[in-house]
Formats: structure tokens, sequence, C-alpha cells
């Protein structure tokens, strides 16, 4: 038979009371906690803890000697993951899996550990487990008794008892479970080594006045290392690594308090505290111009590409210029703040002919182009709460003659054939001439017999097929099954910046239709057999060199060697008769000599 005792320490007086409850539970105390006990219990005397949540763990130092052992297990009980860490194990009782995990919207009975008791060994949930009613001992099993939601509830806490009512066993002091819940708020710039929950907030108590080890531990995944302890036996919990929002905002960490080192092989008593970190967005980045590409992992830094834009000379545009790839535009992305920008051009107009409206980033013209120079402008974003949270962006804008005639497209519909299986990049054919390449061409009347060359070509809806800029359509995947596609086939003017579009029926034919005689060479065949032709002339061109020179070369020589001797007779002086040669002997030969005296004769 079993009777509730409420158990109280009057710390005035010093003195300690005993209360049956007979089945009751009155209102208790702070300073009291209930024991179940036989009839006969004796008690030694202690000091009774009080459990007051804000001064952080406690121990008691009641020592009963009881017929019934209560062994407690503390489970701490996470959702994604969803983990219970068992802060004890007593011969009879224990768990399969110190770290069971769950998935939120789990069905009822979903077994969240197996318990495992020795002969006339039972488990009972403890009434005072703060999430007991969420769970049930089935069996051998550890269930939950309802489907549990991340959004509600990230962390469960369950304590089992072990109650052996055969012979008498001592229940070890300071069983008596310590939970403990905080949260903190962080901002992301929180400065590294900074205190994120100080030394007297987490410290525990034992009445034992034994040495007291801490560990600390994560429970979101991806947030390990950035927090710690300041010691083993210092529970003070600092910022170890720079917090990034974009990566968590929510993580939870839980103090282990023991009376023993970690790798005691005695019995140790635990006491634990649930830190749950909230990490609120600071304004660490400057502003992004739009669109813009990121260059690291972290996504962290994205960088614009620039604008770009057209305008006539000697004229005056009355609307916002259309820009490429759309118009300016800037965004602060610390998104939850989301601060005013506004923009302002800070170089590349030293005449003013352009304005930029500071709220919109809209880009007017104040007065017209008087030459085709092109304009580099610098267009800058600040936010208004600090102006050195800002960023540059380059917008070119091209001088043209006025443009009469945007491009357009004689031919409204193109029709073409490809078969299945070609390699990328390989060529739509003609559908009416199968062995003539697809080729579109957009036609533009400001300029003579309409060819632009400034048109350049792309596929708008569909990344199966690609356009050259020269109009060739090729295939950018292998096609795996026969089908028609429409495809819409962009021809834009890169000066004005106008377009025109056309459309493109492509017929994928399937495989077997093509025959030896029709083969369909890619354009990196045509590539290659270009190039071995152009090596095999230059080979027959030096063939053909050193046949020529075998059957001219002797002659040739001859012919040069007699050219270069009546250059130099021809380049000697004449001497008329009675004049002395002054000219140093060396510079004649024997033929030279020769000749001279024959002059002089």
């Amino acid at each position: 038979m079993f009777r509730d005792w409420l158990i109280s320490f009057n710390k005035s007086s010093n003195e300690t009371k005993r209360q049956r409850l007979n089945g009751t539970n009155p209102l208790q105390p702070d300073n009291a906690f209930c024991l179940r006990d036989t009839v006969k219990a004796e008690e030694t005397r202690g000091e009774v803890a009080q459990l007051n949540q804000k001064q952080g763990f406690f121990f008691n130092n009641w020592q009963l000697t009881m017929a019934v052992s209560h062994w407690v297990l503390t489970s701490v009980l996470f959702l994604l993951p969803f983990t219970t860490q068992v802060s004890a194990q007593q011969p009879g009782c224990s768990v399969s899996d110190s770290k069971p995990s769950v998935n939120e919207n789990n069905p009822p009975g979903y077994v969240v550990a197996t318990i495992h008791t020795e002969p006339d060994f039972t488990v009972t949930i403890a009434p005072y487990s703060p999430d007991g009613s969420f769970f049930a001992v089935v069996g051998s099993e550890l269930q939950l008794t309802q489907s549990v939601d991340y959004e509600e509830n990230t962390l469960l806490l369950v304590t089992l008892i072990c109650e052996n009512s055969v012979g008498q066993v001592s229940a070890p002091p300071n069983t008596q479970p310590s939970q403990r819940i905080t949260t903190t708020t962080l901002f992301q710039d929180t400065k590294v080594n900074a205190t994120i929950v100080a030394h007297e907030d987490v410290i525990a108590s034992d009445a034992d006045l034994d040495i007291i080890y801490y560990e600390l531990t994560t429970e979101v995944a991806g947030t390990d290392g950035y927090f710690a302890i300041k010691g083993v036996n210092n529970p003070e919990i600092y910022l170890q690594k720079t917090l990034d929002y974009e990566k968590f905002n929510l993580t939870t960490l839980v103090l282990y308090a023991r009376d023993r080192p970690m790798d005691s092989p005695e019995l140790t008593n635990t006491a634990t505290a649930t830190i749950n970190v909230h990490i609120e967005q600071a304004d660490t980045k400057p502003p992004w111009f739009k669109p813009c590409s990121f260059i690291n992992t972290e996504k962290s830094i994205c960088i614009s590409s620039g604008y770009t834009g057209t305008v006539n000379i000697y004229e005056i545009s009355t609307k916002p210029l259309v820009l490429q790839p759309g118009p300016i535009y800037a965004v602060d992305p610390d998104y939850l703040l989301n601060e005013k920008i506004v923009y302002s051009i800070v170089g590349g107009d030293a005449n003013e002919v352009f304005s930029v409206d500071a709220d919109t980033g809209n880009l007017t013209m104040n007065k017209a182009a008087t030459s085709l120079d092109p304009y580099v402008l610098q267009v800058m974003a600040t936010q208004v709460n600090n102006i050195q949270k800002y960023a540059v962006a380059r917008v070119d804008i091209k001088v043209t003659s006025k443009n009469n005639h945007p491009p357009y497209f004689k031919t409204k519909i193109y029709n073409g054939t490809v078969f299945v299986g070609l390699a990328p990049k390989s060529f739509v054919f003609q559908a009416e001439n199968p062995s003539t390449p697809l080729m579109i061409t957009a036609e533009d009347d400001d300029f003579p017999g309409t060819v632009n060359p400034g048109i350049e070509y792309y596929i708008k809806n569909s990344t199966d097929f690609i356009a050259t800029k020269d109009g060739l359509i090729l295939t950018n995947v292998m096609l795996e099954s026969p089908k028609t596609v429409t495809i819409e086939a962009v021809g834009k003017d890169t000066v004005s910046m106008q377009e025109a579009s056309t459309v493109i029926v492509v017929e994928v034919l399937p495989a077997t239709g093509v025959t030896p005689s029709d083969k369909i060479h890619t354009a990196q065949d045509m590539a290659i057999l270009g190039g071995t032709l152009a090596a095999l002339l230059l080979i027959a061109l030096i063939f053909l060199g050193v046949l020529i020179y075998k059957q001219y070369g002797e002659p040739v020589k001859r012919l040069i060697r007699k050219k270069s001797m009546e250059t130099k007779v021809s380049s000697y002086p004449v001497l008329k008769p009675g004049l002395r040669l002054l000219a140093a002997p060396e510079l004649f030969t024997f033929g030279s000599l020769k000749s001279l005296a024959v002059g002089l004769l």
C-alpha cells in the first residue's frame, strides 16, 4: 500500500514537515515537493531544495529508505530533429535509443523508444512531466499519443519513473529531475565572443557540494559550432562564430550539468537547461541592384551586370528611357528591414544630359545628346537610414542616328525538320528542302538592301533549340521522341533595341527516317571538315612550290646573278683620260680593272 506525503522545509525555523495527503493533493508551497512512500518510511536529516525555475538548476538532499525505489529517466524531446536525451541509466531499466527522432505530423501511436525492464520493474510517466500528456507507455514502448506540429511545439519534455517493488533499494540522493527552459534573442550582427547567457543565469547548484561538469549541445541541424561554454566548469554561453540569418534564425541549445565527469563509470546525476535562441535580422548588407548574380555559395554577395540603353542624337526623350535587362532598381537584401533606398547619378554625366528619379530610379533626359559618343553613367543606390550602405551600378547609353523603321520578318512562319537522337548543336533543316539548314532573317528598311548587321537572334520560349547570331536554328539537347514543336524566335536590333518576332514550327522525325544518303552533319562536323580541307590545301601549296623550285631553280639563280653583275658594273665610276684613280684597291676585282683599262684607252 502506498501513501502520498507532502514534504516541506521551513527555512526560518529550520524545520522539516511531512504531511500525509490521503489521496488528495493540496496546493503545494514553493518550498515543498511530493513523495510517494510506503507505510513505514525512514527519514534522514537533510535540506529540501526549492524548485524555483528563475534560480537555475537544483538538487535536493532528501534521503529515503523505501521499499519502492524511484529511478528517473529525464527525456528531452525535440521536433525536426526530434531528439530524446536520457540523463541517467540505472540497473533494471533502460531505453533502446537515447536520441530518437520523428518528423512532425506523425500519426498517434508513433514509437519514440523501446523500454527494457528487468523482472519486477515497471516504468510509468512521471506526473510532473511538463509534456507528459503527449506520451504513453504501452507495454515496452514509449509512444506519442497525438500528432506533433513543429510550428506549435519544438521541444517536449518527459520523465519516466522506474519502480521496483521487490527488495529494498536505497535511492541515491539528487535524483529529483531538474529542468529549465530559457529563451534569448540575438541580433544577426552580434559580435563574436559576446556573452549570450550569463554565468549566473545557468549555474547549477548541488547540495552535496560536488564539482559540477557542464556540456553544451545543439539540437538543430546545421547550427553546430556557433555557441560554446567558457569551460567544462563554467557554463557561461558565448557566441563562437558569426551568425547568418539566411542560414537559420532559431536554434535550441541543451546545457547538461553533471556531478561526475562525462567519462565517469559511476552513477551520474544530471540536470539540464534548454535555451531557445531566436535570431533577428540586422542591417548588415548594402543594397543590391536587380537583376544580379550570386558569386558565393552562401548567397551573401550579389553582383549586377549593369544596364544598357539607346538615345537618338539631337532628340530628347520625354519618357523614362527603356533599359536592358530592365529599369534601374535596387533592393535592401535585409528583406525584413527593407530600408528605403534613393538613387543618384555620381559619375559619367559631366554635361548633365541625364537625371535619375531619387525614389523610382527612372532615367530621363534633361537635354539632347549632341555627339555620337556613348555615355557611361554611374548610378548609386543608398539607404536613407545609413548613407554608408550603398551600391553603384554602371549604365551604358549608346547615341545613334534616328531609327525610323523597326526590324520585321517577311516570313511569318518558318517550317523545319530534325531527327530524334541527334547530338546537341545539330542543324534544323528546312521542311521544304531537307538538305538546307533553316535560317531566319529579319529585315530593316533603315538599311540598304534591308540588311541590318546589328540584328541578332534568339529563341524566346524553348530551351530545346537555340538560334545563332546569324539566324541558324540548332538543337540544344538530344531530342528523344517524335513531336511537333512550335517556338518563337526574336530578331533584336542591338543598337535601337527594337525587336521583331516570328514563329518556327519544327517537326521532330523518328530516327528511322535517316538514311546513309541523307546523313545530317552537325555544325561541329562542318567545322572539322573545313579545318581538314584547309590543312590539305596548305600541304598541296607547299608541294607545288617544291616542284617549281626543282624545275626552274637553276635558271632563276643564273638570272638573278646576271642581274646582280649588271647592277655592280653600272655602279662603278667611269674615269676620263688624265684623271687619277683615288679609290681603294680592294674595291676592285680583276674584271673591274680590265673594264677600267679598256675605258682609259
